[in-house]
């Protein structure tokens, strides 16, 4: 199991589209942790990052540096920041 404070490897290859299938790839691969895929769905479902840590029980800014952690894996942004 991958500490999820580790940081993740970049995936290889080209970054395709990012596909349910790819990303099952990925996760069994051992590039991405479920966790932070887990973290960036409810980011994505709250559409803010508070909110998203008060659900999953953890701080705001653990959520980020994980959302960072795994937006540098796959080579792209998860989410959209402002200010």
């Amino acid at each position: 199991m991958t500490d999820p404070d580790t940081p993740l490897p970049r995936v290889p290859g080209p970054s395709g589209p990012l596909t349910r299938d790819r990303l099952y790839h990925l996760l069994a691969t051992g590039h991405i942790a479920l966790p932070a895929l887990v973290q960036a769905l409810v980011v994505a479902e709250q559409h803010n990052f508070h909110r998203a840590a008060e659900i999953l029980g953890i701080s705001q800014s653990m959520i980020s540096s994980r959302l960072m952690m795994l937006e540098e894996a796959l080579d792209r942004a998860c989410a959209v920041r402002s200010g």
